[in-house]
């Protein structure tokens, strides 16, 4: 309940922040975060919405997204800036992000129920964009700060962890055709120890600049010391609404020691 309310939060504080005063190009915010992974960003970044339509670059871009999955969920937030926009420089980047989840562990076991894990996450990275083969590269490092607390049913403490690291990060996105998309996102930290993955095509739905933005299918992979998931899903990415884009995905998820379940994320941006 508490990350609905922090994501409908955001949504209503975005939206009162007025008309964005410039459109994006290619912007892509990963929210579909993989909990298990902690990954926002990939901004999308994390973790979001996809290609944008056309325009100038967005000199600012604020997101935040919502994980929800059988065995626990994650919401996140934060920017991306272009702090040399004004100056005719819009391939520095600089992104921010924080986020916090709960999730239920699998192999240590007391009273016959799952341990609970609770983490909280935030990277500031740096990096530049390129126009290059007919799509945007980007290539981002910086810092990442993670920790976690784990407990099982009786309250006995398993870890408690709060480590500082180095974080990078890779996103590509490109329209094949006019009426497609394509998205790759790879991401790794070392104060998590995780990497994570995705890739998405979509179709276009409606006319070129309609508000109904793309849909069709998405494939990712997180992995850590703990962990290991594999994700296969559909996604409705850069629905317009209000002045923000949204977007919304779902699928199957694997993870090791459970059944295969279903996950669902949903996520919003908006450019300035």
């Amino acid at each position: 309940m508490r990350w609905g309310l922090a994501f409908w939060a955001c949504m209503a504080a975005l939206v009162a922040g007025g008309e964005a005063r410039a459109s994006v190009l290619r912007e892509l915010i990963d929210h579909g975060v993989t909990f298990a992974a902690d990954t926002f960003i990939s901004l999308h970044f994390g973790g979001g919405g996809l290609v944008a339509p056309t325009g100038r670059p967005a000199t600012l871009v604020l997101f935040t997204g919502q994980e929800m999955s059988g065995d626990g969920g994650h919401a996140s937030g934060g920017f991306k800036l272009r702090p040399l926009h004004r100056f005719g420089d819009s391939r520095f980047v600089v992104i921010g992000a924080v986020g916090y989840g709960r999730w239920r562990e699998t192999g240590q076991l007391a009273l016959n129920r799952e341990s609970q894990s609770v983490s909280a996450r935030a990277h500031g990275l740096a990096g530049m964009e390129f126009e290059l083969w007919g799509g945007s590269l980007g290539l981002f490092a910086g810092l990442e700060y993670f920790q976690e607390r784990a407990a099982d049913p009786r309250g006995i403490l398993l870890r408690s962890e709060r480590r500082l690291g180095a974080r990078v990060q890779i996103d590509w996105w490109s329209h094949p055709t006019t009426d497609t998309m394509l998205t790759l996102n790879l991401a790794a930290g070392t104060a998590k120890r995780d990497l994570w993955t995705r890739a998405a095509y979509g179709w276009r739905l409606g006319a070129a600049g309609s508000q109904w933005g793309f849909a069709g299918p998405e494939i990712g992979f997180s992995a850590s010391p703990r962990l290991a998931r594999f994700r296969l899903g559909a996604h409705w990415s850069e629905m317009a609404f209000m002045g923000l884009r949204l977007r919304a995905s779902g699928g199957v998820s694997q993870e090791g020691g459970r059944k295969a379940g279903a996950y669902a994320t949903v996520g919003s941006y908006r450019t300035f």
